[in-house]
């Protein structure tokens, strides 16, 4: 509320409302300052030409281009809370299990769990250095091969044969790149490839079906495990979001330095 009543109604919202100078004038002072800040020259005035209308935000399925994003970024996300939930609610109930760690050692790796999770939060600043330069699509892959993957196979190996330095080094991999990287790409990756009207309707099925992949994976795991053993359920949990995110380079527009609306509305329609 106390950023509302301080911050200008946005550009998009003025110009549907028909107030195109007060849109203008935001818009004008936006470069005047991002001219200052960077040194950098505006870039030709390069209009896009697309009508549009107010429509179903479920009207975006229609498009055959959206459909196919909005279902693989749902699949992606699914399959990456169906890995990463686990990891987050039931490791240490795994770990506190086993049969050959002490309730000192349990303790020890609770501790060094729980501190880990600390490089979620630095791990979502380092994200900032190089989430506009790198494809969305291909961080979005070595964010769930190097942090959840290998992340967790580490994590998981250390556990096992109480390696505490190799346990420690698996939970700061998981949390720094798997955690702190991948929430954020998925919701950018949801919410950047549809056209304005359907960004909210993309967000949530793809919440949504992320959440359903938690809900499962963590009713499932454990006696997974009791059935197969803990490092290839633990690995094998991890692989599927592996070969979405893959899924994700060759369906998802390059996003790095465009317009959106030029990718979507502009060149794929609305």
């Amino acid at each position: 509320m106390i950023i509302r009543s301080h911050a200008s109604e946005t550009v998009r919202m003025l110009a549907l409302k028909g107030k195109l100078d007060e849109a203008e004038k935001i818009v004008a002072e936006m470069e005047e300052k991002a001219i200052q800040k960077t040194g950098m020259q505006l870039p030709p005035y390069n209009p896009l030409n697309y009508k549009v209308e107010e429509k179903n935000p479920f009207t975006v399925f229609k498009n055959k281009k959206y459909a196919i994003r909005i279902i693989s970024v749902m699949l992606s996300i699914f399959f990456f809370y169906f890995g990463e939930y686990p990891y987050l609610t039931e490791f240490l109930l795994w770990a506190g299990g086993l049969s050959n760690l002490t309730k000192a050692q349990i303790n020890e790796l609770t501790f060094l769990y729980g501190l880990a999770g600390v490089a979620t939060f630095l791990g979502a600043i380092a994200l900032r250095f190089i989430v506009e330069k790198v494809r969305r699509a291909i961080l979005t892959t070595l964010a769930y091969f190097v942090g959840m993957l290998l992340g967790v196979l580490v994590a998981t190996i250390g556990t096992i044969n109480y390696n505490i330095p190799l346990a420690f080094g698996g939970m700061l991999l998981t949390n720094f790149i798997g955690v702190g990287w991948s929430n954020q790409l998925n919701y950018l990756n949801g919410t950047e490839n549809v056209p304005t009207y359907a960004r909210a309707t993309s967000f949530a099925f793809s919440d949504g079906a992320a959440h359903l992949g938690a809900a499962i994976s963590t009713a499932i795991i454990l006696p997974i495990i009791s059935s197969i053993g803990a490092l290839p359920t633990w690995v094998l949990f991890q692989v599927p979001m592996v070969i979405m995110g893959i899924v994700l380079i060759f369906v998802l527009p390059n996003t790095i330095g465009q317009s959106l609306e030029k990718i979507n509305e502009a060149e794929a329609g609305v």
